[in-house]
């Protein structure tokens, strides 16, 4: 592909879309090669997903710097709505007027259909029935899907329960108040809508989670009910770099109900030093309805915040290379990032508990000096999966070498 003469972002994306009528919950992993001769612009993958024309979540990999040798891109992506389509596209963020890349063996696959749990355990919408009987005989039975999602055990959230106040929060597009009956204590908030349909709710004001570290898990729960109201309520989350937006995400939607109910969804950080905006939202079926929302609760699943902020290629003295996997323990996917002092070649290899090469990175023969991420997952060469337990890195460069063990679960 050669881009245009300007710095534009150019690709190649699928035509027609080859993922369609998608279920919730659906789990596909796309993956691609790239190389340059010359060009040095960012590449990756990214993934967005489109009802009836209108964009409902969006993921990208992380980005690869391109070399003459050949590097992987992947990214994994959970579908959120039912009969959406999923549209895919290699991309380069080019440092030169018309610069050129190449592509090769490109790969879409369902790792996970839509009633596994997904990507992160502990996160899965389960159907659950119930049958009874009783002493005459006469039978009857009711389903319901049921969101299993653990509570965090060290909540980001300074005001989750709005015992006193709203501090932390802001309505969108609606008034707050605080209302007796709390699920988690003896107030909540309720949020009303003014005399129209727009799409109203909460937003964390300033954000929860600042300074995110790419490739950190973070779960964000909250339990909503309403007296009247009917629409659909649901978590919408969404990651900006320098106020441009680079990921978003929604849980599953709920219908209101006088009863609590629980939104949670999951997301993977996209960028270093990002912000993630958290908005807990309804969609009104009619004008100035409102539901109230308590107990909320964001939280780090995996990848530590102390790595973020302490890494910094550019204090490194000349030939150092320190190298980090983000997130360690790894599940399914995270990064190895490093920095070298020297341009030249560069060699980056995974090996197992034995000593047995499973997974060549990256085999450059004149890579630039600076620093360096690399795609990591759990699976070998060939994509068949690794098995749980402690594998190393090994990192040979003109500037010098490396090597650091970390763990996959799966």
């Amino acid at each position: 592909m050669t881009g245009p003469a300007s710095t534009a972002g150019f690709g190649i994306g699928d035509s027609p879309n080859w993922i369609a009528g998608t279920a919730p919950g659906a789990a596909y992993r796309f993956s691609a090669w790239v190389r340059s001769d010359s060009s040095q612009g960012v590449a990756k993958i990214k993934v967005r997903e489109y009802v009836g024309g209108n964009r409902v979540g969006e993921i990208d990999s992380p980005g690869a710097t391109l070399t003459p040798a050949w590097q992987r891109l992947e990214v994994d992506y959970d579908a959120i709505e039912s009969g959406s389509t999923i549209d895919m596209t290699v991309k380069d963020a080019p440092l030169q007027p018309s610069e050129s890349f190449d592509i090769d063996d490109v790969s879409i696959c369902e790792i996970s259909g839509p009633s596994s749990p997904g990507v992160h355990a502990a996160l899965a919408v389960i159907p659950a029935s119930v049958r009874v009987t009783d002493d005459r005989g006469a039978v009857d039975s009711a389903s319901v899907a049921v969101t299993v999602a653990g509570s965090c055990e060290a909540n980001l959230v300074h005001n989750p329960s709005f015992e006193t106040d709203t501090l932390g929060w802001k309505g969108v597009g609606c008034t707050l108040a605080i209302v007796p009956g709390g699920r988690a204590g003896s107030f909540s908030c309720r949020m009303t809508s003014p005399d129209s349909t727009a799409g109203f709710g909460l937003e964390d004001s300033p954000n929860v989670v600042g300074g995110a570290l790419h490739g950190a898990v973070y779960r964000f729960r909250a339990w909503v009910r309403s007296d009247a109201a009917h629409g659909p309520a649901e978590i919408k989350v969404r990651e900006y770099l320098n106020d441009v937006r680079v990921g978003e995400r929604s849980s599953p939607p709920v219908t209101l109900s006088p009863g609590w109910q629980l939104l949670a969804v999951d997301y993977v950080a996209v960028e270093d030093g990002s912000t993630i905006d958290l908005t807990v939202k309804e969609t009104p079926l009619g004008p100035s309805e409102s539901f109230d929302v308590d107990d909320i609760e964001v939280c780090v699943l995996y990848g530590t915040t102390d790595v973020s902020g302490e890494y910094d290629p550019g204090s490194e003295p000349p030939g150092v290379i320190r190298a980090q996997v983000a997130p360690n323990p790894l599940v399914r996917r995270g990064i190895l990032r490093f920095s070298t002092g020297r341009p030249g070649p560069l060699h980056v290899a995974i090996y197992d508990a034995a000593g047995s090469r499973v997974r060549r990175l990256l085999d450059a023969p004149d890579a630039p000096a600076g620093p360096h991420v690399l795609s990591l997952d759990d699976r070998d060469d060939d994509g068949a999966p690794l098995t749980s337990g402690i594998y190393f890195y090994r990192i040979r460069s003109a500037a010098g070498s490396d090597h650091g063990r970390f763990l996959i679960l799966r």
